[in-house]
């Protein structure tokens, strides 16, 4: 929203579309949706499951350093909060179970991003 209501509706869908290559990349062998604006959901599958927390330090890691590199516009730098959660057959009756909890970690690590900031 930060984009498209600063820098217009076309440099707002680059950022979309920066942040979805960016996941590609780094899970280039699982699904990847767009549920919303500019909310994804990745689920990964194989060793990319296997490896996702070190998968999603490499992203964040990835977007800190574009967040330093003054050459690109704002659109280009792409920044996210990520929330990771895996389907527990015990505790899980479906798939909205596991996308809540995916939701609480998103906003737990928003809120450690805004922190760091302050």
């Amino acid at each position: 929203k930060r984009i498209n209501d600063s820098f217009g509706h076309d440099n707002g869908n680059l950022y979309i579309k920066k942040m979805y290559e960016m996941l590609d990349r780094a899970f280039p062998q699982s699904p990847i949706f767009r549920i919303g604006g500019d909310e994804f959901v990745v689920i990964a599958e194989g060793s990319e499951k296997e490896n996702c927390t070190r998968i999603v330090q490499e992203l964040k890691d990835e977007m800190e350093k574009m967040s330093k590199d003054r050459s690109l516009e704002p659109w280009e730098m792409v920044s996210t909060a990520i929330g990771i959660a895996e389907f527990d057959r015990a505790a899980d009756s479906g798939v909205d179970d596991v996308f809540r909890r995916a939701d609480q970690a998103m906003y737990e690590d928003k809120s450690t991003m805004h922190a760091g900031r302050e």
